[in-house]
């Protein structure tokens, strides 16, 4: 008998070789299938985890190198009345999903004061860089505020600025009484600033400081100005603790 090797197939349990034989008979040759099965071979075993782990170190790569174009393309610059980083007066949400992505944005209502809110956004954009938008009703954006840290003007005024270091840049200034609403804003209209108008200030006593200086807080509450060289500011030691930048007001 003369055999001829067809096929292996190691699909299935085993391995099965199946072999095509001539068995000599009167009116020729008649092809006999012979089945023979050889011991199963398995194959070696692939790693589940490893193209997890691969695809998990390239998404960290990606978010990255995002980050870091983010960073070189978008600054927590502040210009009153202009921007706030890449949000003007013309900024929308839909802009906001394309320049941070949408698992970095919360709609939320943002307190405007006196128990007031407006429909805003918050934009998570990491350590000391995050700020809230306030929309109006055409769905643009009108306000800025509620920054962290790493925001400043191109002057150096931001979060945290004592008295003195806002005079380095001011000059002596004017600052509202403590205790309401509106309590702590600086006078900005003589302030010589591009842009007075386009934007707030607000400071308050640094910590802990009105209730072991009780006395001077006192002397300085309410909805009238002071200068910041009189002495119960100076007591105070306040910081600046809001900047508000007002949208379409160059």
């Amino acid at each position: 008998m003369e055999t001829t090797l067809v096929k292996i197939s190691t699909l299935g349990l085993s391995l099965i070789v199946l072999i095509y034989g001539t068995q000599v008979e009167s009116g020729g040759t008649v092809p006999m299938p012979i089945f023979a099965a050889l011991p199963r071979v398995s194959p070696a075993p692939l790693s589940a985890t490893a193209p997890l782990a691969k695809t998990q170190a390239q998404k960290q790569k990606q978010d990255q190198n995002q980050d870091q174009i983010q960073n070189q393309t978008l600054t927590p610059i502040l210009h009153p009345g202009q921007s706030a980083g890449p949000v003007t007066a013309a900024t929308t949400r839909a802009d906001l999903v394309k320049q941070f992505g949408s698992d970095r944005l919360s709609d939320i209502p943002v307190p405007i004061g006196e128990g007031f809110t407006e429909p805003g956004t918050r934009i998570h954009w990491g350590k000391g860089r995050s700020f809230s938008v306030v929309w109006n009703a055409a769905g643009t954006a009108q306000s800025v505020r509620d920054f962290g840290s790493a925001w400043a003007t191109p002057e150096g005024i931001r979060l945290g600025l004592s008295v003195p270091e806002l005079e380095d840049i001011l000059g002596p200034f004017e600052i509202y009484g403590f205790g309401w609403d509106y309590g702590g804003t600086v006078v900005l209209r003589e302030a010589g600033l591009k842009n007075n108008d386009g934007w707030v200030v607000r400071m308050a006593p640094a910590p802990q400081r009105a209730e072991r200086n009780r006395q001077a807080y006192q002397a300085v509450l309410g909805d009238r100005t002071f200068s910041s060289r009189n002495p119960n500011i100076t007591q105070l030691q306040p910081q600046i603790s809001e900047i508000i930048i007002l949208l379409g007001q160059e």
